[in-house]
């Protein structure tokens, strides 16, 4: 048992579903303000800078945690769009307003745990009635643009039309983005869903990179027909699929990041391959991995540029390294452990009511002081 004088400094993903028993635990706490997250080292810092001027006795940190009954959509929390845009530049600019650090967290929905949900916590230099205040706008403001976390979800025909129709017009000088967003790793996905590359095949799309399908086995049978060779590849369940082509790239799927924030970390896929049918590459990989960075293709020697269409197994985090690139993305309703339907899961432990759940939820703030 850590004894009581000792501070304790915690940094959180904004996804965190945060307790009342968690904030009681803690000096403070510093969040990311940044999805898709390109902030960690920053958050880091503001947790290491707060906690260094407390022990040397500066400051004397002091938080108010609050938490709303609502479940905002992963789908819907980009903080490069609004509503979250607009909350987390709130708590960028708290310190114009007396604030050491103030954090808005999204949450995590599926985790389904009593505490999922949107909370707040602003840190204050002993002054928690200012804290308390900036909190309780901070989740007000958030409240009232709860219908614009919500996501509606497309029926996936339309949606690859529709990407279909957006690569043959104007705005084609760019490559069309497919968000696969069911069957993303970093959501818990196995990325070996094949329900949207089987509706980009029958409708017919071409010029497309597609990544990637988690499946060793189609990657050894790869390797066992040999570069330029000619395989047959039943794709993995739950979704069997035919998938026949060259093997145009054998790799060990190492390389290393590129983008902003993660130049030279190291990205690690296992045994790889590159099949086309087609017009379709499909990369296939060992190692499941959301596409963060650009060196995620040019492991395969793909300029996802060039392409058309570009197809990731992703849902927010993509943006970070492929928003510029992208002249329209089209999320994709596939299917997978992330299903974006919250008709489809089972929710069983998240506190009730909770919005948008239970659309008439009220307004209400849970607390700590």
């Amino acid at each position: 048992e850590i004894d009581s004088k000792t501070p304790i400094a915690v940094a959180l993903d904004m996804h965190a579903n945060i307790s009342p028993e968690m904030a009681s635990y803690a000096s403070f706490f510093c969040g990311y303000q940044t999805y898709p997250h390109i902030d960690e080292r920053e958050t880091g810092l503001r947790v290491a800078q707060i906690l260094v001027d407390t022990i040397r006795k500066e400051i004397k940190p002091t938080f108010a945690w609050g938490a709303v009954p609502m479940l905002p959509h992963v789908m819907a929390q980009s903080s490069l769009d609004m509503p979250n845009q607009g909350l987390q530049q709130k708590c960028i600019t708290a310190s114009d307003r007396g604030a050491i650090d103030a954090s808005l967290f999204t949450g995590f929905p599926h985790a389904d745990t009593p505490r999922a949900g949107l909370s707040a916590i602003v840190v204050t230099d002993n002054n928690p009635e200012l804290a308390r205040e900036m909190r309780d706008e901070l989740l007000r403001e958030a409240w009232a643009a709860r219908s614009d976390f919500v996501f509606e979800i497309e029926p996936l025909a339309a949606s690859v039309a529709r990407a279909k129709q957006l690569g043959t017009g104007t705005v084609a000088k760019k490559p069309v983005f497919l968000l696969d967003h069911y069957d993303n790793a970093a959501s818990g996905g196995s990325m070996q869903h094949t329900t949207v590359l089987r509706e980009i095949v029958r409708q017919g799309l071409e010029d497309v990179v597609f990544f990637a399908i988690f499946d060793p086995d189609g990657v050894a049978a790869a390797q066992r027909a040999g570069l330029n060779q000619r395989v047959a590849l039943q794709l993995p369940e739950p979704e069997p699929m035919a998938f026949d082509g060259v093997v145009t790239c054998l790799s060990d799927g190492r390389g290393y990041a590129r983008d902003d924030g993660y130049d030279g970390l190291l990205i690690e896929m296992g045994p790889s391959a590159v099949i086309r049918s087609g017009s379709i590459d499909l990369i296939l990989i060992s190692m499941p991995m959301e596409p963060f960075d650009i060196g995620c293709f040019e492991v395969f020697g793909v300029d996802p540029a060039d392409r058309r269409f570009v197809v990731l197994k992703s849902r927010v985090h993509w943006r970070a390294a492929f928003d510029d690139m992208a002249a329209a993305f089209v999320p994709c309703a596939g299917t997978g452990a992330c299903t974006s339907d919250y008709g489809e899961l089972n929710f069983k432990k998240v506190r009730r009511p909770i919005f948008p759940l239970d659309p008439q939820t009220e307004f209400a703030v849970e607390q700590t002081s």
